[in-house]
């Protein structure tokens, strides 16, 4: 290939991670009631809870996903990622899933993560908060953003609708919680006595009590109650004038109680099948349980209490009612504070609840999630039992080998081993070990051994699972192991301030031979060491040592060669190319630097990484380099020019290690989120100038994005408006095809290209077609972009069709009214807008006229199609009003 082309590498899988903990879980109840979907980093992956295995997985977008929210009508699952997007899945109504599932509807219209998504009961509407302080109200029949609320003045926490979805609560950082009426789209209420963050509230049943949690370790309680007799639903519908919700809702507080978890509230549950239980997580790895009481069993136990206390103390009834009444702890019960998981409780979902058994859904930081089974007796807790579901690596990989015919591939954290198949990315052994830093696959692939932080070398057999051997091998942390090149051995480097150099031998026991290491020669240094690495030819050692340099010995001798200056801090990574002529070197400095192996002397500074370099690999038979950075990504250099080939992102945090195949057609990395990624060169072209180019749209959409979102002022309510870099190209599209159309007609006998490539289609169905593929949430955006005449021209083409199909009437008619009142705005003049009686050519299913049709909602709620001419039936104009 040219100098300025290469082959991308594409990622292939990601796995290693069980669950994510930015994430609640969404029950798939009742439809498929073991079914349960958990965030898995940028994926949402869907399990079977009773055989513990991936049913499916939904594919999102390059960040990770923060909140999901499923809809049990609709069978539709909404899932929030960091930056900003909002994606719509439709879950299959039959087993078996498939292995991917796409998005339906992908918008994009928040500026910053999504916290929060509740559904309406009918599954048609679907509410979002933000980091970026603001909630959008979307038509999931329409696809589009209905409207923007604003009040808020830091990022949303929770949302839920109440009073059938008339009311929406939100709450936020900054210690409000507000009550929305989404008819009039105001807000009507303000709670502010929260003197912290409101970190999440849930509401209980018949929507009458409301529980929150924030900073403090107090929950407190506030009632509502519907104002002048009758349900909100009653009052509005029995009423000439409709009474605003202010004064029909009343929200007050009832108490507050101390939680038993230290810390915040970090999340709340309330059970959805009688929405009687609660359960809150705190800052530990405890679970507290509570019961709301209602009213009628409230007052059988004042009743109770009263009694006793006349019984006791011989007190009149009045006394005793003065003196024994209605208080927080009859309101809310405590089951049990001693629900104890394995690490801290992210988030929480009930499985099941009956009046002897609950079982919920734990979601735990240390990528697992358990099940929490109570058994229930007269009220109390008399069995808890806490079982581990499904489980990735407890703690971040720190190491990644292949083994050497690529076939399999070897992860090792703070607790165990893993072998995984590369193919399927299926995991195939795991065993127990201690915190492992470096690794290695020894010839044969059947034998691992790792370099843990205590000093020591273990042996590990595949085949059996098992730790064969264990060496006392350095005094300190083990931070580097180096194979011969010949495989007969390998060095070790490590903070003692000493590589020992190691040799394979074969030892009997039981009668068996089984493979050793022995130790055969020791080279000392005067600082520790961080990396090591021997070069292909066998030559040279090079070691990375704690005072920024990296030092290169003879192998055979162990004297002393070069020494490598440059690094103002310690150099973390560093490794030799297959040829042994170049040495690459990555610092903490946040600098990539190659060097001849030959003189010493520096080809190239680079400044790699926004955070210190974690690992260097150059690619076998090339002087391809890889890196990755605690910056989160991995970057590909070409070592010849030094230029950067290609940044692959994925990561969510620092990105610990990385190793190349054999081949050099794989690279696997992990990181801090707990995955692993394995990235495989495709047959894509990559050309290193064309990627620039999308990295400054990248910027410029960004910079955009910002600068829509930025200028709304202090309104309550504003429209929500989508516009990118794909909106301009998709008008870009529709004058094209406007321009077409005018030509055709200017000249009939003139055949356009285009038309013909696309097998001859007339100029009005080429426009029909561009405008039905442009996205529904974006068509406002799309016409508002376009000049005033060409706005004019497509006004005049479908005023004046002949005739449609029935399945492009919604479509059209939208497009329609939405350009009359934007040339309207252009001129300042409705009724002169157009210069003529412009008709939509719309007409009433079943013979029907409409009166008084001035909006697109008037012409969806009175059931409108556009059928075009009609026997018997003549155009209705559509009113305009100024």
């Amino acid at each position: 290939m040219g100098r300025d082309t290469y082959l991308r590498f594409k990622q292939e899988h990601c796995f290693g991670v069980a669950a994510g903990s930015r994430c609640p879980i969404a029950l798939l109840k009742p439809i498929f009631p073991e079914y349960c979907a958990v965030g898995c980093c940028q994926n949402v992956i869907i399990y079977d809870q009773r055989t513990k295995t991936e049913v499916s997985h939904l594919v999102g977008v390059e960040s990770e996903a923060t909140t999901l929210g499923f809809d049990e009508k609709s069978l539709k699952m909404a899932v929030g990622f960091f930056d900003g997007s909002l994606r719509i899945f439709n879950i299959p109504k039959k087993i078996p899933f498939p292995a991917e599932i796409t998005a339906a509807l992908t918008c994009s219209n928040h500026g910053s993560g999504i916290t929060s998504v509740a559904f309406s009961s009918d599954g048609t509407r679907l509410i979002s908060g933000s980091r970026d302080t603001t909630i959008i109200v979307w038509d999931l029949v329409s696809e589009r953003g209905l409207f923007r609320l604003r009040g808020h003045k830091n990022a949303i926490t929770r949302l839920a609708l109440i009073k059938n979805d008339s009311i929406l609560i939100s709450s936020s950082k900054d210690t409000l919680i507000k009550f929305w009426d989404l008819e009039t789209q105001h807000c009507f209420h303000t709670v502010v006595h929260h003197k912290s963050e409101v970190w999440d509230f849930v509401v209980t049943e018949n929507d009458s009590l409301m529980l929150t949690g924030s900073n403090d370790s107090e929950i407190r309680l506030f009632k509502i109650s519907e104002q002048r007799g009758g349900t909100v639903e009653e009052q509005t519908a029995t009423t000439e004038e409709k009474p605003s919700l202010d004064e029909l809702i009343k929200v007050e507080p009832a108490g507050s109680r101390s939680k038993m978890t230290r810390g915040r509230v970090t999340f709340m549950a309330v059970d959805p099948f009688v929405r009687k239980y609660v359960a809150i997580c705190g800052a530990d790895s405890r679970l507290e349980l509570y019961r709301i009481n209602s009213d009628e069993e409230i007052e059988r136990s004042l009743k109770k209490k009263r009694k006793k206390l006349i019984k006791k103390k011989g007190v009149s009834e009045e006394e005793a009612a003065q003196q024994v009444t209605r208080s927080v702890g009859d309101e809310l019960t405590l089951i049990t504070s001693d629900i104890r998981a394995s690490a801290v409780i992210k988030a929480v979902a009930f499985e099941a609840v009956t009046p002897s058994t609950i079982k919920m859904s734990l979601l735990l930081s240390n990528n697992a999630f358990d099940r929490a089974t109570l058994s229930l007796e007269k009220g109390s807790v008399s069995q808890c039992e806490v079982s581990t579901r499904i489980a990735g690596h407890r703690t971040d990989v720190r190491t990644v080998a292949f083994s050497n015919d690529t076939t399999a591939i070897m992860s090792a954290s703070g607790e165990s081993l893993r072998i995984w198949n590369r193919s399927s990315a299926r995991l195939i052994r795991q065993v127990p070990c201690e915190p492992a830093v470096c690794s290695l696959f020894l010839p044969g692939d059947r034998h691992v051994l790792l370099g843990t932080k205590s000093g020591h070398l273990d042996l590990f057999d595949l085949g059996a699972s098992v730790r064969l051997e264990s060496q006392e091998a350095h005094q300190d942390a083990i931070w580097a192991i180096s194979a011969f090149a010949n495989q007969k051995g390998f060095a070790s480097g490590s903070s003692d301030k000493s590589v020992k150099f190691w040799q394979f031998e074969l030892a009997t026991e039981n009668d068996q031979k089984r493979i050793t290491f022995e130790h055969k020669r020791t080279l000392e240094l005067d600082e520790g060491v961080l990396a090591l690495k021997i070069s292909p030819d066998m030559r040279l050692v090079a070691v990375a040592l704690l005072d920024n340099t990296v030092k290169i010995f003879f192998f055979d001798t162990l004297k002393f060669f070069l020494s490598l200056y440059g690094h103002s801090l310690p150099v973390l990574c560093l490794d030799i190319s297959s040829d042994s002529q170049l040495i690459a070197t990555g610092s903490a400095d946040k600098n990539l630097k190659i060097w001849g192996l030959d003189f010493g002397d520096c080809h190239k500074s680079i400044f790699a990484h926004d955070d210190s370099l974690t690992a260097v690999a150059f690619s076998p038979n090339t002087h391809m380099v890889f890196t990755a950075g605690k910056d989160g990504v991995v970057k590909q250099w070409d070592g010849d020019s030094f230029q950067l080939v290609n940044t692959l992102k994925g990561h969510f945090g620092e990105v610990w290690c990385l190793t190349v195949s054999n081949d050099g057609k794989h690279v696997v990395t992990a990181g801090h989120d707990r995955t692993l990624r394995l990235w495989a060169k495709s047959q894509e072209s990559l050309v290193v100038t064309e990627e620039k180019e999308k990295e400054l749209e990248d910027e410029y959409e960004a910079e955009m994005k910002k600068e829509q979102l930025g200028g709304a002022g202090d309104e309550e309510v504003t429209a929500v408006v989508s516009r990118s870099l794909d909106t301009v190209s998709e008008t870009d599209r529709v004058i094209e095809a406007l321009d077409i159309l005018r030509s055709t007609k200017a000249d009939p006998s003139e055949k356009h290209p285009l038309l013909v490539a696309l097998g001859g289609i007339p100029s009005e169905e080429y426009l029909l077609q561009t405008l039905k593929k442009v996205k529904s949430s974006e068509l406002e955006s799309c016409l508002t972009l376009l000049p005033y005449a060409y706005a004019l021209q497509l006004l005049d083409f479908l005023s004046m069709l002949p005739r449609m199909r029935e399945n492009e009437a919604e479509l059209l008619t939208r497009i329609i009214l939405f350009l009359e009142r934007y040339v309207a705005v252009l001129t300042s003049n409705s009724e002169a807008s157009v210069g003529r009686d412009v008709k939509g050519r719309v007409w009433l299913g079943e013979g029907r006229r409409g009166e008084g049709i001035t909006t697109w909602d008037d012409i969806i709620e009175q059931g409108i199609r556009w059928e075009g001419e009609r026997e018997g039936g003549g155009p209705l104009s559509i009113v305009r009003t100024g």
